[in-house]
Parts: structure tokens; sequence; C-alpha cells
């Protein structure tokens, strides 16, 4: 992804030639430029429209949709997760590692998660579809993966 500014951008300065009394060459330093009303608008406007295409590249297609991601959408797609034959509310159940993924099909958009269970199929808590990683305090006691 290409790096966009999130400040305004500073127009280019504007230069001054220097005699240097000794050679009687002329240096020329750089000295700010006072800016206008229209280099401020532009650097404003720019921050803003950096800011909007910053939010719009971080959010996946699931999100924009306001829909439940594909497995492939997810971290569950990245080759690193085994399929399973069992299945929850339609969503494949993925292994690693000893733990059982899937998606949660009742959530959709921001709102999306994993459900992560032990080997023992007690219900840990809730995973970010993105990087897998639990979120701390989400295991529901009363959740058991199906056998």
């Amino acid at each position: 992804m290409i790096p966009i500014p999130r400040v305004p951008v500073v127009p280019p300065v504007t230069t001054i030639p220097k005699p240097d009394l000794d050679t009687g060459n002329f240096s020329f330093p750089s000295l700010p430029k006072v800016l206008s009303a229209q280099d401020l608008a532009n650097g404003i406007v720019g921050w803003f429209i950096g800011d909007y295409i910053q939010k719009i590249a971080k959010e996946t297609d699931w999100e924009r949709d306001n829909r439940v991601p594909l497995d492939n959408e997810t971290i569950l797609g990245s080759g690193s997760y085994t399929s399973t034959k069992k299945r929850v509310k339609g969503a494949k159940v993925f292994e690693k590692d000893g733990k059982y993924y899937h998606r949660d099909t009742l959530h959709k958009g921001k709102g999306s998660h994993l459900e992560v269970y032990d080997k023992h199929g007690k219900h840990i808590g809730e995973a970010d579809p993105r990087t897998g990683e639990l979120k701390p305090g989400t295991a529901d006691l009363n959740k058991k993966l199906p056998k």
C-alpha cells in the first residue's frame, strides 16, 4: 500500500540568493514560503482525502458490504488452517494447533468474528477474522463445539 500523508502538504519554498563575500558566488538558502489561502485550502483538502483513503483502505469488503466474511477473506483462508468435516451453522470448522475455528455466521460487517474452541470443544473466545487473534474476555462457558 502506498503511504498517504496525513498532514497537509507544504508547498515549495521560495529561494533568495545570498552573496558569498569571499568567493563572489551566490548561494541559495531555502526560506519557508508564506502560505496563501489557496495553499492552505489545498493542504486541508489533501489531508481529508488522505485520511479518507487510509480509512477505506483498511476496511475489508465484508465490512464495506456489511456481510459475513467468506472463509477465504479471513485468516482461515491463509493456508495455515486445516479444514475439517465439521460445520457449524453452515460455516466450515478449521483446526490449527489443537484449536478449532469457524466464522460466526450471525454477525456481519464490523461485528464479524471467528468462534474459537479448545481441543475438547470448549469455547475459549472470539477471534479477529483478519489475524486470528483472540479477543480477551469473550469466552462463553455455555458454548461447545458440536460433535
